[in-house]
């Protein structure tokens, strides 16, 4: 009798043995279908576009990015989008993620905010990526990104000259080449920044940055005066000569050159010149150049020239506009007055 009762109670422990091991198995192959189906959900979820209301902003303006995002599949979705961008000198600023509910099929767009201040100015690349749970969390995973190269620029300001009075700018009176630059020749009008070479005679003006600006992107739109022998420079500039400059040179004539050139240690380092393909005294027209590091480039209406490696100081300089007669070119007098205009100056 004890002998019959020992061998019940060793098959009912084998039975629940074989059916706690039978358990374990489904609930692996359950746990594994959850994960495979998990991620074939995943895989039918896609950032399907994202796009900038605008391409240019300043420091405090808010920056509103459209981002689409699509549930091809049958269920419900709860994500997060990261939003990161990489300054120009190779740096990344994460922006705040947002949560995202996602039903079965589908399709919606969130706006993405971020107010920049205090930057390295110039062109930054987005990144918008789709996570299957907050990003910093080191087991999340990447569902889906965009990245969207120079996909737009910042700068700190923009001067487009109510007055000369502000923080930045100031006159300077000097000769240069065979121009005597006067304050008189630079003021404002209609908005407009004139800089005037007057008739028979060869002198000019300048302004220059009150302060030294460092590593970033400087524009100028501006329409050239006619006047034959007299050129137009835009360019970082620190003393000694030769040591310390970064230019933009235009001749100021209908058949124009323009000059490229960077100076450091003393000497010119790296230069090059072309014909414009447009009269640049006849209307407005955009001249850049990007000042960083590891590079400096050079454009004309957001169309690249040429870019340099080396052969330019670091220092920061004085950011500087001027038109005058140098002592390289004949220095023929206009017979009535004429004049720079400038539509604005970003930097």
């Amino acid at each position: 009798m004890y002998d019959n009762k020992k061998k019940i109670i060793g098959a009912s422990l084998l039975a629940a043995l074989i059916i706690f091991v039978i358990l374990l198995i489904n609930n692996d192959i359950t746990d594994n279908n959850k994960i495979v189906n998990q991620k074939v959900q995943l895989e039918n979820i896609k950032i399907t576009s994202a796009e900038y209301a605008e391409d240019i902003y300043y420091f405090k303006d808010k920056m509103k990015a459209a981002v689409t995002i699509h549930n091809f599949g049958e269920n419900k979705a709860e994500l997060w989008l990261g939003y990161s961008l990489m300054d120009p000198l190779g740096e990344w600023i994460d922006i705040h993620p947002k949560e995202v509910i996602l039903q079965g099929g589908e399709n919606k767009t969130i706006v993405m905010e971020y107010t920049p201040e205090n930057l390295t100015t110039g062109n930054y690349t987005a990144v918008f990526a789709l996570w299957d749970s907050f990003p910093i969390n080191e087991n999340s995973t990447r569902i889906s990104d965009i990245v969207i190269q120079e996909a737009l620029r910042i700068y700190s300001k923009k001067d487009d000259f109510q007055n000369l009075d502000d923080s930045l700018w100031m006159k300077r009176e000097f000769v240069l080449g065979r121009s005597k630059l006067q304050s008189e020749n630079v003021y404002i009008n209609n908005d407009k920044l004139l800089i005037r070479l007057p008739g028979l005679t060869v002198n000019g003006g300048e302004i220059q940055s009150r302060g030294e600006m460092g590593f970033g992107s400087y524009e100028i739109r501006m329409k050239l005066p006619n006047a034959p022998s007299s050129i137009t420079g835009f360019f970082l500039y620190k003393e000694p000569d030769f040591f310390h400059e970064i230019d933009i040179e235009i001749y100021n004539e209908q058949k124009a050159y323009i000059l490229f050139t960077t100076y450091a240690d003393g000497d010119v380092r790296n230069e090059y010149k072309e014909y414009l393909d447009f009269d640049p005294s006849e209307d407005f027209h955009n001249y850049r150049f990007d000042y960083y590091p590891n590079k400096v480039s050079f454009y004309v209406n957001n169309e690249h020239q040429i870019s340099w490696t080396e052969g330019f100081s670091v220092e920061p300089m004085r950011l500087i506009l001027n038109t005058w007669y140098p002592k390289w070119l004949d220095g023929i007098e206009p017979m009535e007055d004429k004049y720079l205009v400038v539509d604005w100056i970003r930097y």
